[in-house]
C-alpha cells in the first residue's frame, strides 16, 4: 500500500547568538497551527549558526532566547495530534568553529570552507562525536518522533582536512592530495571515500540517537536525491526528502516521481516565500496551492517552511499573509486527499535515471561532486511531461519493473552496465519499446569512450565520430515526423541560446544498421563560431548550412519491439531550452512507433500529469491536471486563474462506469470503445481531480 500523504511544516528558525531579544508567541503560534492544520512540524533544534532551542547539554543554546522551544511547544503538538520532528543543521556551526577550527572541512588549496555564509564542519572529525552526542542529549529529553538533519555534506570538491587525509590513507593506502582528481581510477575512489563518510555518519548518528529512543523516526535533506547518488546513506532514512523551489515547478513533479518510485514515504520541501528560505516573504496563493497540489498529486507529502519574526513589534509571530496561504493550500490537499492516498502511477512511459552513469561522470570529471551533465534525464523527463504523457522515473535497481511500461527513454545515459545492457536487450526483444538518445551506451565505468556503443546491436547504430560542431541541426524528411514542426531545419544545441555559453555535448555521427529506418538527419551548421576573434555569422551561433549522409533519427524493429535511436543531445538540449520543435519530435517518434497506447492526453505544455489508480478501490484510476505555467517567463509565480481547459483524454481503461470531478461530484460526459474512453475535461481553475471507475 502506497504510503499516506500528509500536510507537514518546517519552523525554518534560523536564528543567531547577537540579537538581543528573540523569541517566539507560543499562543500566537499554536493558533497559527490550527489554522494551517498540519499532521507534521520539523522544529528547529539545532541552527545553521550552531545555537539550539532547546536545553542542550552543551551550552550551546541561543544566548538571547529565553524560552525552550521543545518544551513549550512538543506536549502542545502532540495534543493536537501533530508529530513533531527535530531539525538540526548538522555541518554548519559557527559556534563551534569558533571553538575548534581544526574541524573545518578544507577546500583542496587548504582553506577553511565556509558554505551558505556559515562555517562548514568535517563529520570525520571529532565534531561527529559531539553533533550525535546533542542528538542523544535531545531525544533523551523529549518526547520528539523523530530527526531531520540538514547539510550532511562533504564540501565540493573536497574534505582536504588532516581527519579526511589519515581516514583516506588508511583505507585506501593512498595519500588524499588534490592530485586524486586527475586519474579517473583514483578520482572513482575519491568519491566513494566521500559517500562512505556521509554514510558511515548517517549510519552511526540514526544508531546513537534510537538507541535512546528507539521510536526515532530518520530523514535528512536530499535523500533519494539523483543529483546525488548517495543510495547507500539513503537506505538508512525512514523518508525521502527533495526540496522543491520556484520556478522549477517540472522539476518539482520530476522529483516526486523519482522518489514515489522507491516506494518509501517521502516529502518535498518548499520555501513559503518568492525565492529561497529565508527571504522574508511569501509565494501567491495560487503558486503555493500548484507546488502542494504537484506533491499530493504523485503520492509525496508537501512540506512548507514557515518562520516567527525573530524581533521587534512584529517578534515572536508569523505573519498572517503565510499562515492564511498555507492554510488555504493545505486545505486543498485535504479536500483530495482520498483521491491522493492508496494510489500507484499508471504505468505508460518511464525515463530512466543512471547512477551508474552519474558515479562514471564522477570519475571522468575530477574533483567536483557534480558531474557536468548530471541532470540530462530532467531534459528527457520534461519533454515527456510538456507532451502530456504519464511517465514515472525509474534507477537501475528498478529495471525488474520495466515489462509493466509501454517504453522507457535513455536520456544520454553515457554508461551502461553489462547487467543493465541485458535487462533493456530482454524488455525489448519481448516486445517494449526504446528511445535512446545522443552517447548512450558509448562510454565505460570510468567514463573513458569506447570504439562502440556497448548497445549498438539494440539501437541499430554504429557509432562514426563526435561531430565536429559543438551544436547541429536536423533535417526531418519523413512527413509523419515532420508533422507539425515547421519547415526548416531543427535546432539541436545541448546549451542556452546564448553564444558564449559552450553547449554540453555535440551530436554523434553514426551509420544505420541495415534494414533500420532513417526518417530524419544530421544537418552542418556553416562554421564553427569563435566569438574571441569576430569568426561567427549574425548574433548567435552559426546557421544550417550543410546536408549530411548522418542519421538524426533511427527507427528499428528488434525482436517483438521497438527502438528509436536519437544521435542529437535532444534530451540536454530540452533542458537548456524548451524549444517546442524539439519537443514535438519527441511526440513525433513517439507516434511513430504507436505510443502511448494506454493513456493519451491531448493539453498544452505546462500542465503537470499525474495518473494514478487506486487498486484496492476497483482499480479506479485519478488523473490530476495542475496549471504549472509561470505569468511571464521570467517570473516565479504561477499566474492567477490559470485554468485546465481544452483537455481531451483517452484511456485505455475497460468497463468505465462513471467519469467525475472530485471532490464536486460533477458527472463529465465520456464515450467508451473498444477498451478506451474518451473525455472532454471542462474549464476548471486550477488543481483539477478526474475520477475514472
Amino acid at each position: 500500500m502506497p504510503d499516506p500523504v500528509r500536510k507537514r511544516l518546517l519552523f525554518d528558525w534560523h536564528i543567531p547568538s547577537f540579537l538581543a531579544d528573540p523569541h517566539l508567541d507560543v499562543p500566537a503560534y499554536l493558533a497559527a497551527v490550527d489554522r494551517m492544520r498540519p499532521d507534521t512540524i520539523l522544529l528547529m533544534a539545532k541552527t545553521a549558526f550552531g545555537g539550539t532551542t532547546y536545553d542542550d547539554a552543551y551550552g550551546h543554546h541561543i544566548p538571547g532566547l529565553r524560552q525552550d522551544l521543545f518544551a513549550d511547544l512538543v506536549g502542545p503538538l502532540h495534543e493536537r495530534g501533530v508529530e513533531v520532528v527535530a531539525y538540526l543543521n548538522i555541518t554548519l556551526n559557527d559556534v563551534v568553529a569558533a571553538e575548534h577550527p581544526e574541524w573545518h572541512q578544507v577546500d583542496p588549496d587548504g582553506t577553511p570552507v565556509i558554505k551558505f555564509d556559515y562555517h562548514q564542519l568535517c563529520m570525520n572529525s571529532p565534531y561527529r562525536d559531539m553533533i550525535m552526542g546533542m542528538m542523544a542529549d535531545l531525544a533523551g529529553k523529549y518526547p520528539v518522533d523523530g530527526l531531520w538533519f540538514d547539510i550532511t555534506y562533504v564540501h565540493e570538491p573536497g574534505c582536504f582536512c588532516a581527519y579526511c587525509r589519515e581516514a583516506y590513507a588508511a583505507e585506501t593506502g593512498e595519500p588524499l592530495t588534490p592530485a586524486v582528481g586527475q586519474d579517473p581510477a583514483s578520482a572513482a575512489r575519491f568519491h566513494a571515500f566521500r559517500r562512505d563518510t556521509r554514510r558511515r555518519f548517517i549510519e552511526d548518528a540514526v544508531a546513537r540517537a534510537r538507541a535512546v529512543r528507539p521510536s526515532l523516526r530518520f530523514g535528512w535533506n536530499h535523500a533519494g536525491d539523483p543529483l546525488f547518488a548517495e543510495v547507500e546513506a539513503d537506505r538508512s532514512a525512514d523518508w525521502l526528502s527533495m526540496e522543491f523551489h520556484p520556478p522549477s515547478f517540472a522539476r518539482g513533479g520530476i522529483n516526486a516521481r523519482v522518489m514515489r518510485a522507491a516506494a518509501v514515504p517521502a516529502e518535498l520541501m518548499l520555501p513559503e516565500s518568492l525565492g529561497s528560505w529565508g527571504d522574508w516573504t511569501v509565494q501567491s496563493p495560487q503558486t503555493m496551492r500548484a507546488m502542494v497540489a504537484i506533491a499530493a498529486a504523485h503520492g509525496v507529502s508537501p512540506t512548507v517552511g514557515h518562520v516567527a519574526y525573530p524581533v521587534g513589534d512584529l517578534g515572536g509571530r508569523v505573519a498572517d499573509g503565510v499562515v492564511e496561504t498555507i492554510a488555504g493550500a493545505f486545505r486543498g490537499v485535504e479536500e483530495r486527499r482520498p483521491w491522493c492516498e492508496g494510489a500507484e502511477s499508471v504505468p505508460v512511459g518511464a525515463v530512466l535515471y543512471s547512477m551508474e552513469d552519474h558515479r562514471a561522470q564522477q570519475a571522468a570529471g575530477g574533483l567536483p561532486r557534480l558531474p557536468t551533465g548530471a541532470g540530462t534525464f530532467y531534459g528527457a523527463a520534461e519533454m515527456l511531461g510538456d507532451l502530456c504523457v504519464p511517465y514515472d522515473v525509474l534507477s537501475e535497481a528498478m529495471l525488474d519493473r520495466l515489462p509493466a511500461y509501454e517504453f522507457v527513454v535513455l536520456p544520454e545515459i553515457g554508461y551502461v552496465s553489462d547487467a543493465t545492457a541485458a535487462a533493456l536487450r530482454g524488455y525489448v526483444r519481448a516486445g517494449g519499446c526504446l528511445v535512446a538518445i545522443g552517447p548512450t551506451s558509448l562510454y565505460d565505468s570510468l567514463g573513458a569512450r569506447r570504439a562502440d556503443f556497448a548497445l549498438a546491436d539494440l539501437l541499430g547504430a554504429s557509432f562514426v565520430e563526435e561531430s565536429p560542431f559543438s551544436l547541429n541541426y536536423v533535417s526531418v524528411d519523413d512527413p509523419a515526423l515532420a508533422k507539425g514542426l515547421p519547415d526548416m531545419p531543427i535546432l539541436a544545441k545541448a546549451g542556452p541560446s546564448n553564444p558564449h555559453v559552450t553547449p554540453l555535448r555535440p551530436s554523434l555521427r553514426v551509420r544505420a544498421a541495415a534494414g533500420a529506418a532513417v526518417p530524419a538527419t544530421l544537418v552542418d551548421p556553416a562554421l564553427e563560431s569563435d566569438y574571441s576573434r569576430g569568426y561567427h555569422i549574425y548574433h548567435g551561433h552559426a546557421p544550417a548550412a550543410d546536408l549530411t549522409p548522418y542519421p538524426a533519427v533511427i527507427l528499428a524493429h528488434v525482436g517483438a519491439g521497438q527502438v528509436a535511436y536519437v544521435s542529437v543531445p535532444l534530451a540536454s538540449a530540452y533542458g537548456a531550452t524548451h524549444s517546442p520543435w524539439q519537443r514535438r519530435l519527441l511526440g513525433n517518434i513517439l507516434s511513430a512507433m504507436g505510443l502511448p497506447k494506454r493513456a493519451r492526453i491531448e493539453g498544452p505544455a505546462g500542465l503537470e500529469v499525474a495518473l494514478s489508480r487506486q487498486p484496492e478501490a476497483e482499480d479506479r484510476w485519478i488523473l490530476h491536471l495542475i496549471p504549472r505555467r509561470t505569468e511571464t517567463p521570467e517570473s516565479v509565480q504561477i499566474a492567477e486563474g490559470e485554468m485546465v481547459a481544452g483537455v481531451r483524454v483517452r484511456l485505455g481503461k475497460e468497463d468505465v462506469a462513471r467519469v467525475w470531478l472530485a471532490p464536486g461530484g460533477e458527472d463529465l460526459a465520456f464515450s467508451a470503445q473498444d477498451g478506451w474512453v474518451t473525455f472532454d475535461v471542462p474549464p476548471v481553475e486550477g488543481w483539477t481531480t478526474i475520477v475514472v471507475e
